[in-house]
């Protein structure tokens, strides 16, 4: 294909970064990080400060709601914890997201989002029209164990979590009090897999992270000329630099720069590293185990359906 839309739908420690750091080097590839995920991230913050109900009204369009989003883009900022990061609220409501990736005009556009954050059917009338939906996944062990180290570490950082507090930390709700569980990064990936199965694409794309970090060369071969991307082995290397991933498309100004608990291994990678093995239970914090136990069947539906 000359051209490709293309999603890749994940849970969060998936290795997503690194796969979009490596095809950001396709010729004309616009790359897209997480813009549906703000969307989420925008609405979760209103939920904290009290500025909506969880039962809704929610605002999915910029134009009468302002002053709504604007709060919420602080919330983001303050979330990582540097007064460098600008959020440009105009580009946080669903609606705003949806307009951008169909009016790119760029020859390919790859975005990279999660899954829950398209998590019902109002939210998926926000989908772009003319995409490839594509989905990594990762073992549960893996996902819940590292995006609770990383979530600590972030937490910490900005004030929100004390050291002596780490060990009796619970991972299991996001945002503000009891709005989306933890475990629904994977379930709700799962849930909208069979949604792109039964509405749009019977045979969506599904690339386990494993395998990828074992196999880079063809497992990203097959990833792409399923996807309709062109491959070739020079994407399997790179500088460690920042250039890489300076020209994403983000929400706000230097977000990665100020991501470094959830990114700052990214940045000094020259290509694709060596998975991690799968820990034992007694490894596991009792929360991310909880969140393990929930998902793990729909991580094995899906991992049946992988390209090999």
């Amino acid at each position: 294909m000359s051209s490709a839309r293309v999603i890749l739908w994940c849970a969060p420690r998936c290795t997503s970064n690194l796969f979009a750091k490596c095809v950001t080097a396709i010729p004309g590839n616009e790359v897209w990080i997480e813009p549906y995920q703000q969307s989420q991230f925008a609405h979760n913050e209103m939920l904290r400060l009290g500025l909506i109900d969880k039962e809704g009204p929610w605002p999915y369009t910029y134009e009468g709601n302002e002053e709504l989003f604007d709060k919420a883009a602080v919330g983001i900022e303050g979330f990582l914890g540097s007064q460098s990061v600008k959020v440009n609220r105009q580009r946080l409501p669903y609606s705003a997201v949806k307009s951008s990736l169909e009016q790119s005009t760029s020859k390919r556009v790859f975005v990279k989002d999660f899954g829950l954050a398209v998590h019902s059917e109002t939210l998926r009338h926000y989908l772009p029209t003319g995409f490839k939906h594509t989905f990594l996944i990762r073992h549960p062990y893996l996902v819940y164990r590292s995006f609770r180290k990383a979530l600590c570490a972030q937490m910490l950082a900005i004030g929100r979590l004390k050291e002596e507090d780490i060990d009796d930390f619970d991972i299991e709700f996001l945002g503000g009090g009891p709005s989306r569980r933890v475990d629904e990064y994977i379930t709700k990936n799962h849930e909208l897999w069979k949604y792109v199965r039964e509405n749009i694409d019977p045979n969506p794309v599904v690339i386990d992270s494993t395998d990828l970090l074992e196999n880079p060369g063809p497992m990203l071969s097959k990833y792409c000329h399923a996807a309709g991307l062109p491959y070739s082995d020079s994407l399997l290397t790179w500088e460690a630099t920042v250039e890489s991933y300076q020209s994403w498309k983000l929400v706000g100004e230097n977000i990665m720069d100020n991501a470094e608990n959830f990114v700052g291994a990214l940045l000094n990678t020259t290509g694709f590293l060596s998975p991690s093995p799968i820990p034992s239970r007694d490894e596991l914090t009792s929360d991310v185990l909880k969140a393990s136990d929930s998902s793990m069947a729909c991580y094995q539906e899906m991992y049946a359906s992988r390209i090999t």
